[in-house]
């Protein structure tokens, strides 16, 4: 299969855990579930979304893709938004 669209896959399955997750069913399920413990839910669906993360990106680099756009000062661009992206 191409890695294009098990990268692709690997995003929409990301994208609609993340959702799940954050849903207020899911988290009113939670609480019931997790009790006095539903403090960590929080923490747990952040470190979750983090170490999910990881492994999608490092599949990003483990193949090449076409460059769709080149522009002069993309470097400039992604600091600006880095930056920014901070405050």
């Amino acid at each position: 299969m191409d890695p294009h669209i098990i990268f692709g896959l690997l995003w929409i399955g990301y994208f609609t855990l993340h959702s799940l997750l954050a849903d207020p069913r899911t988290k009113a399920f939670a609480k019931q579930l997790l009790g006095k413990y539903f403090r960590w839910y929080r923490i747990f669906y952040n470190l979750l979304a983090l170490g999910l993360l990881a492994p999608i990106l490092l599949y990003q680099d483990s193949f090449s893709s076409p460059q769709f756009i080149d522009f002069p000062g993309k470097e400039i661009l992604a600091g600006t938004l880095a930056f920014l992206g901070s405050l």
